[in-house]
């Protein structure tokens, strides 16, 4: 879903924009979402840097990076927030923050192995953010099963 971003637009919280900014590398890229949120809070917005890459496929940009030196197939999805003039921050929406967002996707043991890291901020009411704190993972788990029946069929 994060990877390819037509997924995002299957869901049944689309999000209201969605575009590639920018094709940094053939690895990352800069993307524009825009999430509609309901009256009487404004839209959010997220301007978002983001990189792929499989151990296998860009060996040395894990090594680059400093990566995992793991002898099994991984992919690594490292998103955050970034600026760029030509979107600034404009009083219509509130821009979200996305201080870390990764996810580790490993073969192991004849499966795949996920491994989820997220902190985000869209500046939302105290009683809004004190239901999505106490009830995040249960949403998280449920939503990423929603979208995957939405978008690949099944129970």
């Amino acid at each position: 879903m994060n990877r390819d971003l037509s997924y995002k637009l299957k869901g049944k919280t689309a999000p209201k924009q969605l575009k590639v900014v920018e094709k940094t590398s053939p690895y990352s890229d800069i993307v524009y979402t825009e999430v509609a949120f309901p009256f009487p809070m404004s839209n959010r917005e997220l301007l978002q840097k983001r990189l792929f890459v499989g151990n296998k496929e860009d060996p040395e940009v894990v090594k680059q990076l400093g990566l995992f030196d793991f002898t099994h197939r991984y992919y690594v999805t490292m998103i955050h927030s970034t600026e760029r003039a030509e979107y600034p921050i404009t009083k219509k929406v509130v821009r979200g923050v996305t201080p870390v967002n990764h996810t580790l996707l490993e073969e192991v043991d004849g499966g795949i192995k996920v491994t989820f890291l997220t902190c985000q901020d869209l500046d939302l009411p105290k009683a809004a953010a004190k239901s999505l704190e106490d009830n995040m993972g249960v949403v998280v788990v449920l939503g990423l099963l929603d979208f995957y029946k939405q978008s690949f069929g099944g129970k």
